[in-house]
């Protein structure tokens, strides 16, 4: 959890909690006090904008219980391509536990519009040289290279549009991931 900061000058432990403790008691107040989603977002965006791509998907998490269910989702779709190495295992504890409040509409409208376009059943994609033992996101495209080699390379499994958390487009369409709610969702693993 502690990493290196912006900086390029290494942080503590203890110094990494005392920053996020304090924002963590700006973010409950406004929580508290019921301000509007846009002041929490900006709020929330000065927050991550503190730490790494590493230490962000943590800090996420330990300030999601505060989140109203509108700013969690917006939050978590504006942020998810910035999380480096997140931990898909809470990730997707904290994804169930939130899937009653998912809404289309808390993806931007170029996100959303492109899931809505996709099949009912995609196929997705994974490196095999990913040591993630849970998948919590996927690729909706067949990487680069040759068909008859890629068991070598990649996993190749198929999910329920309906299993989809979050739809990230990208640039290229190689480039664009989903993100799932659970596991289980996945069916067909080579």
């Amino acid at each position: 959890m502690p990493g290196t900061g912006a900086a390029g000058g290494t942080r503590t432990s203890a110094a990494w909690l005392e920053g996020l403790s304090e924002r963590q008691k700006t973010l409950a107040r406004l929580c508290a006090l019921k301000a509007d989603d846009a002041h929490i977002l900006d709020e929330l965006e000065r927050m991550l904008g503190c730490y790494t791509s590493m230490e962000k998907p943590w800090c996420f998490l330990s300030i999601e219980a505060l989140l109203p269910a509108a700013v969690f989702w917006r939050a978590f779709h504006l942020h998810w391509r910035s999380f480096e190495q997140p931990p898909h295992g809470r990730y997707l504890w904290t994804l169930g536990r939130r899937r009653p409040d998912w809404r289309i509409d808390y993806m931007t409208h170029d996100d959303a519009a492109a899931l809505i376009a996709l099949p009912e059943i995609l196929s997705l994609y994974r490196g095999r040289d990913d040591q993630t033992r849970v998948a919590l996101s996927w690729k909706v495209s067949e990487p680069l290279g040759e068909r008859r080699h890629k068991e070598d390379f990649f996993i190749e499994a198929r999910a329920p549009k309906a299993a989809v958390a979050g739809f990230y487009a990208g640039a290229e369409k190689r480039e664009a991931e989903v993100v799932l709610f659970s596991c289980r969702a996945i069916a067909g693993s080579r």
